[in-house]
């Protein structure tokens, strides 16, 4: 019987977490004239089981928000910038981040335009002499609303020199007509810490999580919006009530959990996930098999349904011991491939605060990286691309490019840096791989991934 590893570390329902939330959820419909909850999840204070558990284990200032997916946390972000800073409509982003960011700006923010920054050498974090180009241009300054800065795979990023230009450029500002905010994007990154102890996303002025299937605490899709500013907390308060509730949107959603319940185990993956990773390697369909082939149906606005809350609200209690679970993991797999493999290659994310929903794995050049991908996705064993190109690079697909067409994405030709082809990010794209942290990687399975790429022949 085939079987696959899940190619991210994910928290596991349990049959015992489905339990204790169904109960809940029977006791609140029951008790709702006392409790004011109810099915819709209204946006009352008493109804906030999973904002205030999640506030407090983040250790998080102020109000959080619960949305129905991280791309759209952000949305809802930028709409609430951009209403109070109407003039500034450029929002920087890394060349090598989400693909679903493009159909989320072109659908949900259409006065909005991105200016994307190259990225370092073997990094996803930005070019910080490209970025300074870019805040610092005559044409582009006083339109900028937003950097966003992207905390991949659970790796923090350090955002002190980004955070001293920002501050530096607001600060000789002569008025507020104008203001650059910072919105970390750490989907992939719950439970991470920054350099100062503090939760990840309050290095800026705004930050966001998912709550997506594979990204730790799930409700299949979802996302977590919050500031450190009370008075943008209250903003953001007000943009995400204007989100309206969808049964059919809901419904799917509470299926998929239940799905996810099912068969997220090696035994049954494979036939939801794997089989069809192999069906798109065989075309040759990098994008599909990385899971990128989006569309403009993928990425609804809704509100979340009370059932799949209070099923994140039981599922917090287990999330402590699977961060821990997830760094111990992550220290022995990681030794194991530094001391084992013998092709030239780097692993990213090594830093101590990061919560490891994967490692990535820096390849040499793409035709080894494609080699090794192309041999392990086809035994299921839990190695996968992040993102199959960088954001200026999928252009010749079908589905983004209409997207290119409406020119979303602003031309720098006015910014001389590196022939403006993103070079870095595009070499990145194109080498890194990622090797999952799951529980249902063995050691007997990472040394058979060891063994397979050192015995690929790579000329």
């Amino acid at each position: 019987m085939p079987r696959e590893i899940p190619p991210t570390s994910g928290l596991r329902l349990t049959i015992m977490i489905l339990i204790k939330a169904f109960a809940i959820f029977l006791y609140v419909i029951f008790s709702k004239k006392i409790f004011n909850f109810s099915w819709k999840n209204s946006d009352s204070n008493k109804n906030s089981l999973l904002e205030n558990k999640l506030q407090k284990i983040l250790n998080l200032p102020n109000e959080i928000l619960i949305t129905n997916s991280g791309t759209v946390a952000l949305i809802i972000a930028l709409k609430t910038l951009s209403k109070l800073y109407p003039a500034q409509n450029l929002v920087i982003l890394p060349a090598y981040s989400c693909p679903l960011l493009l159909f989320a700006f072109a659908i949900h923010l259409p006065n909005l335009k991105i200016l994307l920054c190259d990225t370092k050498k073997d990094s996803f974090n930005f070019d910080f002499l490209h970025l300074q180009l870019l805040i610092k241009s005559e044409e582009y300054k006083h339109k900028i609303l937003a950097v966003v800065p992207t905390h991949l795979g659970g790796e923090i990023l350090n955002l002190k020199q980004l955070k001293t230009l920002v501050n530096n450029i607001n600060n000789n500002k002569r008025n507020n007509k104008n203001k650059i905010f910072i919105i970390e994007d750490a989907a992939q990154s719950l439970g991470g810490k920054d350099f100062a102890g503090n939760s990840v996303g309050l290095q800026g002025d705004i930050g966001f999580f998912s709550l997506a299937v594979g990204k730790g605490l799930t409700m299949f899709e979802g996302g977590v919006l919050f500031s450190k500013n009370k008075k943008l907390t209250e903003l953001l308060k007000i943009e995400n009530a204007k989100i309206q509730f969808s049964w059919r949107w809901n419904l799917q959603r509470i299926i998929e959990l239940l799905a996810y319940f099912v068969v997220y185990r090696p035994s049954l993956l494979y036939y939801f996930h794997g089989k069809n990773i192999i069906k798109s390697l065989q075309k040759n369909d990098l994008i599909a098999a990385c899971a990128d082939d989006f569309d403009e149906t993928s990425v609804p606005l809704h509100k979340v349904d009370l059932l799949r809350k209070i099923i994140a609200f039981v599922a917090c209690d287990n999330l402590k011991l699977y961060w821990e679970n997830n760094i111990n993991t992550a220290k022995i797999n990681k030794n194991l491939l530094l001391t084992n493999l013998k092709v030239n290659t780097k692993i990213i994310n090594t830093k101590n605060n990061n919560t490891y929903p994967f490692l990535m794995l820096l390849c040499e050049n793409e035709s080894i990286r494609n080699k090794i991908f192309y041999t392990l996705a086809m035994q299921n064993l839990g190695v996968s691309i992040l993102f199959a190109n960088s954001l200026n690079n999928y252009k010749n697909d079908g589905n983004y490019e209409k997207l290119y067409q409406q020119n979303l994405i602003i031309n720098l030709n006015n910014i001389k840096y590196n022939n403006n082809n993103f070079e870095n990010a595009n070499n990145f794209a194109k080498r890194v791989l990622i090797i999952t942290n799951s529980e249902f990687l063995s050691e007997n399975n990472l040394n058979l991934i060891i063994q397979n790429i050192n015995k690929i022949k790579y000329n």
